[in-house]
């Protein structure tokens, strides 16, 4: 029996592509909720997702390399994943790029509306 190479046999590319897909889907639903003026706590919670995005950004992109040299690792040792890993690993990336596009224009919504509630406090 072939053993696999310590760093394909862990978990930890599963776990973090389903952390990935979680977190997509939290930050999809907040982001397609209308933000009206007025509405502070919808605007906390707006910026809360886009302040845990930008945290997050650098692990998300650092995340999907290893995941890609695994994956040529096992073609190395002729071993192929399913193609429902491959549609999952493309999902991930569609998903990130569009929650991107879709936090930029709720950042500049968020913006507009953060001016428009400190122009009413005054």
């Amino acid at each position: 029996m072939t053993s696999r190479p310590a760093a394909v046999s862990d978990d930890a590319g599963v776990c973090s592509l389903k952390d990935l897909a979680a977190f997509i889907q939290e930050v999809d639903t907040e982001l397609a909720k209308p933000l009206i003026g007025g509405d502070y706590e919808a605007l906390v919670n707006v910026i809360g997702i886009l302040y845990r995005m930008k945290d997050r950004q650098s692990a998300t992109d650092e995340m999907f390399e290893p995941l890609k040299q695994a994956i040529e690792l096992l073609k190395i040792y002729n071993q192929e994943l399913p193609d429902e890993v491959h549609q999952h690993l493309q999902v991930c990336a569609d998903s990130c790029r569009n929650i991107n596009v879709q936090s930029k224009a709720k950042d500049s919504t968020t913006t507009r509306v953060f001016f428009q509630a400190a122009l009413e406090l005054n």
